[in-house]
């Protein structure tokens, strides 16, 4: 009696088919979600028409699709309120309080910076 298909070729083509499919199978997960997500730093990669890629670099997180890769918005930090202007003259109140603003909105520029929503 013969065990083996009679066409060995076509017997050999399906088993590497089978041995490929089980391999891509038990490549190592590129995420783990037991106790959140941990993502693996990598490049953003390329991505075709109706697809999108999420992942992490060094840079931080990012979103990818065709047309391009976009960074993960950061929350900016506080910036005090201005007060307590003052002066002995309309002239030096003013100077004070433009002097306080100025510096209040160089704050606010530098940590939207910080958290990534617009350029340096």
């Amino acid at each position: 009696m013969n065990v083996y298909a009679t066409d060995l070729p076509a017997r050999i083509r399906n088993l590497e088919r089978e041995v490929a499919d089980l391999r891509a199978q038990a490549r190592p997960a590129l995420t783990e979600a037991s106790q959140g997500w941990r993502l693996k730093s990598m490049t953003p990669p390329a991505v075709g028409a109706g697809e999108a890629h999420i992942g992490a670099d060094a840079s931080g997180f990012f979103a990818t699709d065709i047309n391009g890769t976009k960074r993960m918005m950061y929350k900016a930090s506080n910036v005090d309120p201005v007060s307590g202007a003052a002066g002995d003259t309309y002239g030096a109140a003013t100077g004070t309080l433009i002097n306080l603003l100025i510096t209040r909105f160089n704050e606010l520029i530098a940590n939207l910076i910080g958290a990534q929503h617009m350029d340096p």
